[in-house]
């Protein structure tokens, strides 16, 4: 009770005397007192922060230092040592990014070559797949470094190229350690061997994947009489849609005993 609600109660005793003015007054207190007691506590002036809000706090003093990221690759990593920092763009086809970083490529609203296009350069090869891949396939890590050597478009002294006959016709090749599969382009077959009804091409189930994720089309595969330097053996080759590098692959090399080259 208030000090006003006191008082009022006081002048309404009759013949009110100061002791018994005292006792009221101290017996009101303590009344006032236990029925404060009784009551829950009221933080009222309490302020406390949400764990919305500390974390909130946390992660704004996290983004005051963004790290910058790769230009080359969209990696949070220094584009100095990017592995794809020498690789052609397979939108836009210029030279230090791939195509998930491309300025080009967001400008035109992502539209570009559809899967397995990539500018014609079908070489791109980083993955091969398959239903029951054999092991030699499997080893996608080394594979990477193919991206790197059949991008470069420019004259290099590190690319070896032969020439091997395949039934008859001379066909140039790049050698490439770092490709499982030997593949051709579906130009090269048609113009060499189109013709010819005992090298019709074959249904294949392999899945070829460039860096990009992109699917590369298989045409098809061809069993092939393949002659270097007198070394002969039949083999099989896979036919790729669009007019990018021949490449003889790890699968080719020790049958046709070209370790030396």
């Amino acid at each position: 009770m208030g000090r006003e609600q006191t008082q009022k109660k006081l002048l309404a005793v009759p013949d009110l005397i100061w002791k018994k003015a005292v006792e009221l007054t101290l017996a009101q207190e303590a009344a006032d007192q236990g029925a404060q007691a009784l009551q829950p506590p009221k933080d009222v002036h309490k302020v406390t922060a949400s764990p919305q809000a500390e974390r909130g706090g946390r992660a704004s003093q996290l983004l005051t230092c963004p790290q910058r990221s790769c230009y080359h690759c969209g990696e949070s990593h220094s584009s100095d040592v990017c592995k794809f920092k020498d690789v052609d763009c397979c939108f836009c086809g210029k030279r230090g990014h791939i195509s998930q970083v491309c300025r080009q490529k967001e400008r035109e609203g992502n539209k570009g070559p559809q899967s397995g296009k990539c500018r014609g350069n079908w070489a791109h090869i980083v993955a091969v797949l398959s239903p029951t891949p054999p092991e030699e396939y499997e080893d996608e890590e080394e594979e990477i470094a193919v991206v790197l050597a059949v991008c470069d478009k420019s004259p290099s002294p590190m690319v070896v190229e032969v020439e091997v006959d395949l039934n008859r016709c001379k066909v140039s090749f790049e050698v490439d350690t770092g490709a499982s599969r030997s593949v051709i382009g579906e130009a090269t077959y048609k113009r060499n061997h189109g013709y010819d009804s005992a090298l019709k091409l074959t249904p294949s189930s392999t899945v070829l994947r460039s860096y990009t994720g992109q699917n590369i089309k298989v045409c098809g595969s061809v069993c092939v009489m393949a002659d270097y330097k007198g070394q002969e053996a039949l083999l099989n080759l896979l036919v790729v849609s669009g007019r990018g590098t021949n490449l003889l692959g790890r699968d080719w090399i020790k049958l046709l005993n070209l370790h030396s080259v």
